[in-house]
């Protein structure tokens, strides 16, 4: 087989399996939140602004965003919630003119993501496994697909 032909068929094979890069990402939540566990609807609810509440309780949401151009954002929103983000800002534009929504608190990287929800006991965001830590707790682990 021709050199040139193998190195094509390495590169390309190469190129398919780093499409498929699993990154899993946590929900978490300050460790006294009596919340054990959230469903994937749940997570989806909380994040587009259709529950303002933790399910089964009284107790609001505080709800932290990562940066917009992040990578763990638009896994977030792709994976989690099926929207990129021009659908997102759209759905978002509606339900904040509608009365009914708040956007979520943004913060650039995971340990300022991570500081605040240890210091605020109401919040909610979504981290890396990767970047977990023992001041959060976790209530939800979503595998994802990045392409």
């Amino acid at each position: 087989m021709n050199h040139y032909i193998r190195k094509l068929i390495c590169v390309t094979l190469g190129m398919s399996l780093t499409i498929l890069v699993k990154a899993d990402l946590a929900v978490i939540v300050h460790p006294n939140n009596p919340i054990k566990s959230l469903s994937h609807k749940d997570v989806q609810r909380l994040f587009l602004g259709r529950s303002v509440m933790f399910p089964a309780t009284k107790t609001k949401i505080y709800a932290i965003d990562h940066a917009e151009d992040s990578d763990v954002y638009a896994s977030f929103y792709s994976n989690v919630v099926k929207m990129n983000s021009n659908k997102l800002k759209k759905y978002r534009a509606y339900y904040l003119f509608s009365g009914k929504g708040r956007l979520p608190l943004i913060l650039d990287k995971p340990d300022e993501v991570i500081n605040r929800v240890a210091a605020i006991e109401n919040a909610i965001s979504y981290v890396n496994v990767n970047n977990i830590s023992d001041k959060v707790k976790v209530v939800y682990i979503m595998p994802t697909i990045r392409r």
